[in-house]
Parts: C-alpha cells; sequence; structure tokens
C-alpha cells in the first residue's frame, strides 16, 4: 500500500474585505459532535491546534470558507481517486480558496497568503499528522505564524481510503481571540484571552487594513465608545458577568496609524462558580517576521 502526500507553497490572489464583527470561534468544536461516533472534521482541528498549543501558538481559528475549498478538493480526490493539488477540473488551490470567497492578504509578489496540505491512504488522522509534523513543508503549515484560519476536508473513497485536505490562510482585519485557548465551557468568570496579531503584513494596507497592532481595548458588549487602551499583549486576563450562561467578549485592536479592528469568542460560564484569578501565561519575547519567498513545491517520499 502506498501514501502519496505534498505541501503546497503560499500562493495568491487579491480581494478586499469588508470589516465585520463575527466571533472567532464562530464553529464551536461542541457543534461538529455526532451522536455516534467524533466528526473527523472536530479530530483534526483539535489535533491540529493541540499541536500549536504544545508549541506556544495560538490555535488557528475555523473558516467555514476555507472548509468550501477544502471539502471541494477532497470530494474531487476521492471521486475520481487522484492524488494532485490539481483538481479534476484543473482547479488550484488558489482557485477554489479565491472561488469558495476567501479574501486572503497577498505577498508583495501578488501571491495569496495562504497554503494546503493533503494526505490520503487507509491510515487514521493520527497517521496523517504524525507525518504532517515530521516532514518540514507540511510542519510549517500546521506550526505557522504567519496563517491565522483554517479549513478542514474530509472524504474517502469505495475502497476505504482517506482524503484529507488542510487549506490555511490570514485575511486581512481578521484577528482571532480566544477565550482560554478557545475552551467552550468555564467554571470560572476569570478568563484569559490569547491575542493574535498581524505577522503576514505587519505594515498594513491603506487607511483600512491595519498592521500589527499595539494596543486594545476590551468590553462585554460590542460597543468600545469611552473605554481606555491597554497595550496589547498575547494574553489578557479579564472578568466576565458573574451569570451563568454564554458570553461572548470583544476585542478591538488598534496600529500605530490608526487603524482599527475588532474581534470577539464566546464561552459559557457555569453556574455555581467563584471568581478566582485564571493563571495568564507571560507573553513571549517576539520574533522578527520575515516575508517568506516562494520556494519550489516539495514533493514527500511515498510511503
Amino acid at each position: 500500500m502506498r501514501t502519496r502526500l505534498r505541501a503546497f507553497i503560499p500562493i495568491a490572489i487579491f480581494a478586499c474585505l469588508a470589516l465585520i464583527l463575527l466571533p472567532t470561534s464562530a464553529v464551536r468544536l461542541s457543534a461538529h459532535v455526532a451522536a455516534q461516533e467524533p466528526d473527523p472534521v472536530v479530530t483534526w482541528q483539535t489535533t491540529v491546534n493541540q499541536a500549536r498549543l504544545d508549541e506556544g501558538l495560538a490555535p488557528y481559528n475555523f473558516s467555514t470558507l476555507l472548509t468550501a475549498a477544502a471539502q471541494r478538493h477532497a470530494d474531487d480526490l476521492a471521486a475520481h481517486q487522484i492524488w494532485s493539488h490539481t483538481g479534476s477540473d484543473g482547479s488550484t488551490p488558489q482557485q477554489r480558496i479565491a472561488e469558495a470567497g476567501y479574501a486572503a492578504w497577498t505577498w508583495n509578489s501578488g501571491e495569496l497568503v495562504t497554503s494546503e496540505n493533503f494526505w490520503t491512504g487507509h491510515g487514521t488522522i493520527e497517521d496523517a499528522m504524525v507525518f504532517f509534523l515530521e516532514d518540514p513543508p507540511h510542519r510549517n503549515n500546521i506550526l505557522s505564524t504567519i496563517y491565522r484560519e483554517i479549513g478542514i476536508g474530509v472524504a474517502s473513497d469505495a475502497t476505504g481510503r482517506n482524503y484529507y485536505v488542510l487549506d490555511f490562510g490570514a485575511r486581512p482585519n481578521v484577528l482571532p481571540i480566544f477565550v482560554n485557548e478557545g475552551a467552550a465551557n468555564t467554571d470560572n468568570p476569570q478568563i484569559a484571552i490569547r491575542l493574535t496579531n498581524e505577522e503576514a503584513r505587519p505594515e498594513g494596507e491603506g487607511t483600512i487594513f491595519m498592521g500589527q497592532a499595539i494596543e486594545i481595548r476590551i468590553s462585554n458588549e460590542p460597543e468600545f465608545d469611552d473605554l481606555p487602551w491597554q497595550p496589547w499583549e498575547t494574553f489578557v486576563p479579564w472578568t466576565l458577568p458573574d451569570t451563568p450562561g454564554e458570553h461572548t467578549v470583544y476585542i478591538q485592536s488598534r496600529d500605530a496609524a490608526g487603524r482599527t479592528t475588532a474581534s470577539a469568542d464566546t464561552i459559557v460560564l457555569g453556574e455555581g462558580t467563584v471568581a478566582t484569578p485564571t493563571p495568564v501565561p507571560p507573553s513571549p519575547t517576539p520574533e522578527p517576521t520575515a516575508i517568506p519567498s516562494p520556494t519550489p513545491e516539495p514533493t514527500a517520499t511515498p510511503s
């Protein structure tokens, strides 16, 4: 039995992004859970994000647009039993991502700030993940500091062969936040909010698309008027309203040029909670961000 795998380098086209305020965890893991067996999309997102957390990185936010592109390709691979980044219709990853409506940043070269991994074989998600983490091009996508969102496509053919497609990307003014590292529930109103920042285009673009944030303000409501600004940090503590139920936390970020964007995340506070501080990990020392030059598309040795 042979398994063929390849990773795709960043690819590109540019589209403008309207400023939208939505919870960053718009698709919660619990929403994917099937009654009888785990949804493979959940397993993939959990597995990838745990690998990122183990390396001190922010989780990837789930993108329905990237998922549409990834699922389109996974279904196509399974239907035609092919192993390629090129679809049976001749489509490329950048075309599928653009056609799904994902308006990614572009590099100065004009390429989309996106990438794609795929794996096919009779093995499991764990088998695929082991390969991704051992193969440098795939590992770079899993543990990227540039990308902030992920889409996941899963399919299988009549022989039981699995097809997994992961699409990655970064969009202007989309800076996901994660309450308690993306947890769905908490028993403590004292929370830690992990912030993400603009690493794809730190300088931003024009008058709307912000670069790296230098300060933020936080609210339990989607309004920020008269609220104080505070320095941007990787982790910031916050207190939820002491009322059981679902709560949304809102963050407004601002860069040195005064450009802003807003993000949100939700979490469910349980009953009978006690307000005790949630430990906030220290912020890591910032590392220089370099825009990578395109490299030849790697071909993994079949196993």
